[in-house]
């Protein structure tokens, strides 16, 4: 199982995403239990992710802060990420 908490965004605050919503810094503990994780050691410690709860781009998840914001970019900066889809309920 794993925990998602969103973080408060850094004091520079996060670069818009090109929706023009303000993204969200997740971070994810423990491993989750989806197919094929189950039983996987790695990935115990604290992983992060930048989000957008608008339209629902979002990064891969990081080992840090900075290696996602890195991915999503500075102000003006971002770059094209796919959409990650899910199912509604």
């Amino acid at each position: 199982m794993s925990l998602q908490l969103v973080i408060p965004p850094p004091r520079a605050g996060l670069a818009r995403c090109r929706c023009g919503c303000i993204p969200r810094h997740v971070a994810i503990l423990g491993r989750g239990n989806t197919l094929g994780r189950i039983g996987d050691t790695a990935g115990h410690g604290v992983r992060h992710r930048i989000e957008c709860s608008h339209c629902g781009r979002q990064t891969p998840e990081q080992a840090s802060l900075f290696q996602a914001e890195t991915i999503w970019g500075g102000p003006f900066q971002q770059q094209p990420l796919p959409l990650k889809w899910s199912k509604a309920a």
